[in-house]
């Protein structure tokens, strides 16, 4: 709970700034407003005088054919009033040529729509090459699971002292599920910027998450190492158990907006590949076999963990204490001499 509400925010100031930034400038409001303000003194002008051509159609006119309402030639052509060096016909034209000038509207960037925008509300699923989708579907399921697993992992936190064995297991069952999210991510990296056409179309994900993605996975990567290394190395090894607190640190900021970000679209990916494991004719073939990866990832993950329980670390040796040994009771002999006291003798 506490990492969704972290992503929460983190992606609510991250899309503000986003919007923020792409806000016209104060200067390029007061244009827009006072272009706005000519254009529709024009547009009303115009409708007064019935002289609105950029509203009117023009009628189609045969080669030589005088135009509808053309002025003898000794006639002087009405003047705008407002500008009496000006004709309405060219007032007209104005107003066409402000009209065409974008203004921005309801549609204009804001801090909810660019915050929608990155976590995936208006990005339906599928209409991407089957390729491109197989791959998303497979990261999508992918992290799925790597949530639920996270979540235990972070469980064992709070209370480390007396879970770190559990700790420790969830670590290494984590390992396997993580590499193959990577790979699928990895893959995705790579056929982009190969020049790929199937994912060149798809085309890349939100600026953001374009930045953050190779974060998180150095930080994972890192986070894990120290990790392992740590647990092979025992308790004695200040510098990685350092590494290992401060890499947690950025990792859990970096994996809210992460998760936040992709879980309506992990959630919407698998459900389809499930929709499709079962259907005669899936939109994307492959669903079962996508699946069984995942499931045979943590079904690795899971002997791995078995399997560290039974390595001898310096964290699974119980501290050392020394026996304390009776002091053997001494009296005093003769000539003050100190004799041991010993049993009777059976000689």
């Amino acid at each position: 709970m506490t990492v969704v509400v972290v992503g929460v925010v983190l992606v609510a100031l991250l899309a503000g700034a986003v919007a923020v930034s792409r806000r016209p400038t104060r200067s390029a409001r007061h244009s827009i407003d006072r272009q706005r303000t000519a254009m529709d003194a024009l547009s009303a002008m115009s409708a007064r005088l019935g002289t609105d051509e950029s509203v009117r159609p023009r009628p189609v006119r045969q080669p030589g054919e005088p135009s509808p309402g053309a002025r003898p030639v000794h006639s002087a052509p009405a003047r705008s009033p407002s500008d009496p060096g000006r004709t309405t016909s060219e007032a007209g034209r104005t107003t066409a040529g402000l009209a065409s000038i974008p203004v921005p509207g309801p549609g204009a960037p804001s801090i909810v729509s660019e915050a929608a925008r990155i976590v995936g509300v208006w990005e339906p699923p599928g209409g991407r090459d089957p390729a491109v989708e197989a791959n998303a579907r497979l990261t999508g399921t992918t992290g799925l699971v790597l949530i639920v697993l996270l979540f235990a992992e972070g469980a064992t936190i709070p209370f480390i002292a007396r879970l770190l064995s559990w700790h420790i297991v969830i670590g290494l069952v984590l390992v396997p599920p993580l590499l193959v999210k990577i790979g699928s991510t990895l893959w995705r990296f790579g056929r982009y910027y190969l020049g790929d056409p199937r994912f060149r179309r798809a085309g890349p994900p939100h600026p953001l998450l374009r930045v953050l993605g190779p974060l998180l996975m150095i930080s994972t990567v890192l986070l894990m190492g120290s990790g392992i290394a740590l647990w092979l190395a025992g308790p004695q090894s200040r510098t990685l158990f350092r590494i290992h607190q401060l890499t947690f640190v950025a990792w859990f900021a970096f994996v809210a907006v992460h998760v936040v970000s992709h879980l309506l679209r992990a959630t919407r990916l698998a459900a389809a590949d499930s929709r499709d494991a079962g259907a005669r004719r899936p939109v994307v073939r492959g669903a079962t076999k996508r699946r069984t990866l995942v499931m045979l990832s943590v079904v690795v993950g899971l002997a791995v963990g078995l399997a560290g329980r039974t390595v001898t670390t310096g964290w699974s040796r119980p501290p050392v204490v020394p026996h304390a040994v009776p002091a053997t009771p001494r009296v005093a002999g003769p000539a003050g001499s100190v004799a041991p006291v010993t049993g009777p003798s059976t000689g």
